[in-house]
Parts: structure tokens; C-alpha cells; sequence
């Protein structure tokens, strides 16, 4: 007699996505942190390694203001003038701020020409040809005086720094003096602790400003950043985040993934990145599911581990990012990254070394640090850098493979 099948219930993974609501797995730590700077008025430059999880904090903290602020979270990757970009920030405030009881705004908006306000912020004036930044600046005066408290969580902002500077022949300019009218909103205490601006990306802001201006113009930014899971074991018996967030996800879940199982799931995935553990999980859970078998055992894992470095979709974007942000220094990063996959580590030595032949001169570890490590690709240790994730690390190491010259 056959045996019955099994109604499989997958896990919460969200490759490809951001979680939200019950899929979100609480980062409290960082979310404190940002708070405590918020509450302080100061506006944030907050980073990390791609996919580790900032969009999803970010909406999280958005959708559950702490008492007092009104937040509100966009990817604004879309923007590429100046005049859309103060559009949006406008647009973005003014939804928070049309609460009926706040009777000065409602006249303020009156007295430009504002005709309406849908629910998302949408304006629509009586005269075309509106300025924005001027509007903007208006606007933020209001707040104060009504004693509001608005955040605005704002994810790729690096790339409308980039879509500015590239869309005329005057870009850098341009994005020179948005860059300097936010540093002045920041600096203008008429607007502290009433108007914060969290600012993130999946390409490092410094890289993209230092192209622009001097990174003066951010430095003020206080900067919190997003690291991977902690994984160091047990303490005290209570498990690590990184067995928390394996433990998140399987809630619910028919396949079983017992301690041995969580143990070298983690450890063959290296440093304990959302996006990697999530991507592992969901091809063994596609595997176990397809046999009708629940328990995954490690053979399991090294399977789908060799799959998912056949799928080029999950990886290859890691490559064209470079190619496309940074086309005149890629060649330097193509090297230093295929040699450190290679021979799984690359020294600051020989990081000089290939600097020297791509001519890249005295930035060759800024360039790394700004970008390489910055973005997710390599951390540093002891002098030494190595690949966060080792499925990226093999995956490149397939792609871009060193090859010698054979001696005559």
C-alpha cells in the first residue's frame, strides 16, 4: 500500500523579498540603536552588506513607530532629478503631516496653491512649474511649529546620488548641491528632532559621494551599520540569532532540521548572512519536498548547496552591480575578488600589488573598503581579506577563474 502523501507546508523563507509581518525576524539590537539616534534628532547613514536584511528592518521600524513619530519608508531608486527627488520628500512629508489637527499646515498648504492631498501625499498645485526645494524648505518649517516628529526611512538613496550626477552634463553639480541642502537641513535646528532622515543603500554612499564632492558633505551622518547574524554557539543554553532565525523560518514547516542538521547548515554557509541561509533552506526544502521525505539530513544540504551555484540568477547581480556603478575601477575588483576565490584569501600586499597594474595608486584599500567590504562582498581580518558568504566565494571562483601560463 502506498504511503499517503504528505501536505507540505514550506518555510517562511523570502528569497528575493522583504519580510514583513510575521516572516520579519526581529533585529532588536539595531533597531534600538537607531531609535536612541532618532530620538536624538540625528539623521542617519545606515549601512550594510547586501542582503542582509536593512530594507526589511527599515520597513519593520517604519510600520511600528516608537510613541511620538510618524514615519514613513520608500525606495526612492527611481529618482533621477533633483526636482523628483525634493518632489518626493515633500510629498513623502506631507503625508505624514494632514492630520486634521494640524490646522497651521492645512493653511500653509492653502497659501502656495495647493489645490489637493490624496492619502499617499500625491499634491496637485493651481500653477504648473512648482519649485520643490523651495516648497520643501516651507514645509519643514511648518512641522516645528506643529510639534511633529517625522522620520523618513529612505533605501537606495545612493543610487539617486548616482541618477542625478549622470542625467545632464551639469549632474555632478547638480547632485552636488542636493548632497549640500541636505547637509544644511540637517544643520538647521529649526528642523532638529522634528525632521530625520535614515538614509541606506545596496552600494556604498561614501564611494558614490567621494565621486561628487567631499565626503565632508556626509560626514555627519551618524552611522549605524547591520552585520550578519550572531553565530557563536550556545550560552547559557539559549541558542544563537543565527539559530533563532533558522528556527523563525522552519516555524510551521513539515521538513525537520534537527540540531546536527542546524549546526552544519551554518557552518558550511560561514558567516551567517539572512539572504544565504534562506536561499540554502529553500532549495533543500524543494528537494525534500519532491522526494515527500521530511527529514533533511547533511547530504541534503551539500546537494542543494552544488544546485544553487548551477542557478547564475542568484549570484550574478553581484557581478553586473560592480560592472554597472563602478566601470572604471571594475577591472581592479574583478581581479582582487577572482584572486581572493581562488586561494580564499587575498593579503593587503597583494592587494597593492594589482593595484599597481590597474594604476589605481594610493586608494587601492579605500576603494576595498569602501565598496568591496562596505556592499557584502569581503570582510577584513588580521590584514587579510576573505568572502563573506563561501557560496558567493565559489560561485566567483566558477566564473571568473584564475588561469596561469603554462612555462615553455
Amino acid at each position: 500500500m502506498k504511503n499517503q502523501k504528505i501536505e507540505w507546508k514550506d518555510p517562511r523563507t523570502m528569497v528575493g523579498g522583504t519580510a514583513e509581518g510575521a516572516d520579519y525576524f526581529p533585529r532588536v539590537a539595531v533597531e534600538g540603536r537607531l531609535w536612541k539616534e532618532i530620538g536624538k534628532g540625528n539623521h542617519i547613514n545606515f549601512t550594510a552588506p547586501r542582503r542582509v536584511g536593512k530594507s526589511s528592518v527599515m520597513k519593520y521600524m517604519a510600520k511600528n513607530p516608537e510613541a511620538g513619530f510618524l514615519c514613513c519608508y520608500q525606495n526612492i531608486s527611481s529618482d533621477s532629478t533633483a526636482q523628483e527627488f525634493y518632489k518626493r520628500l515633500f510629498e513623502l512629508v506631507i503625508s505624514q503631516a494632514t492630520d486634521s489637527k494640524w490646522k497651521r499646515i492645512k493653511e500653509w498648504t492653502k497659501s502656495i496653491g495647493i489645490e489637493e492631498i490624496s492619502l499617499s501625499g500625491s499634491v496637485k498645485f493651481k500653477e504648473k512649474g512648482t519649485d520643490y526645494k523651495e516648497t520643501l524648505m516651507g514645509l519643514l518649517g511648518q512641522i516645528k511649529d506643529e510639534g511633529a516628529r517625522i522620520v523618513l526611512f529612505l533605501d537606495e538613496f545612493p543610487d539617486v546620488v548616482k541618477n542625478i550626477s549622470e542625467s545632464t552634463p551639469e549632474g555632478k553639480s547638480i547632485a552636488k548641491d542636493v548632497l549640500q541642502t541636505l547637509r544644511s537641513i540637517r544643520h538647521d535646528d529649526r528642523f532638529k528632532g522634528h525632521f530625520t532622515m535614515v538614509l541606506a543603500g545596496s552600494v556604498g554612499l561614501a564611494h558614490i559621494v567621494s565621486d561628487i564632492d567631499r565626503l565632508a558633505v556626509i560626514n555627519d551622518l551618524n552611522e549605524q551599520h547591520l552585520s550578519a547574524l550572531i553565530h557563536s554557539g550556545e550560552s547559557n543554553g539559549k541558542p544563537s540569532e543565527a539559530e533563532r532565525f533558522v528556527e523563525h523560518l522552519m516555524e510551521g514547516a513539515t521538513m525537520q532540521i534537527d540540531q546536527e542538521c542546524r549546526s552544519y547548515l551554518l557552518t558550511k554557509l560561514g558567516q551567517p548572512m539572512p539572504y544565504y541561509i534562506q536561499l540554502l533552506i529553500e532549495a533543500c526544502n524543494e528537494s525534500l519536498r519532491e522526494a515527500e521525505r521530511a527529514e533533511l539530513t547533511p547530504e541534503d544540504i551539500d546537494r542543494a548547496w552544488e544546485k544553487i551555484l548551477k542557478e547564475h540568477k542568484y549570484f550574478a547581480d553581484w557581478d553586473e552591480r560592480l560592472r554597472d556603478y563602478f566601470p572604471k575601477i571594475y577591472p581592479y575588483f574583478l581581479d582582487v575578488l577572482s584572486k581572493c576565490a581562488d586561494q580564499g584569501k587575498i593579503s593587503i600586499q597583494e592587494a597593492f600589488d594589482i593595484a599597481k597594474k590597474h594604476a589605481v595608486g594610493t586608494e587601492y584599500k579605500g576603494r576595498i573598503d569602501d565598496v568591496l567590504t562596505q556592499d557584502g562582498y569581503l570582510y577584513e581580518e588580521s590584514m587579510v581579506y576573505r568572502f563573506h558568504s563561501p557560496l558567493l566565494q565559489a560561485w566567483w571562483k566558477n566564473r571568473h577563474p584564475v588561469l596561469t601560463k603554462k612555462k615553455k
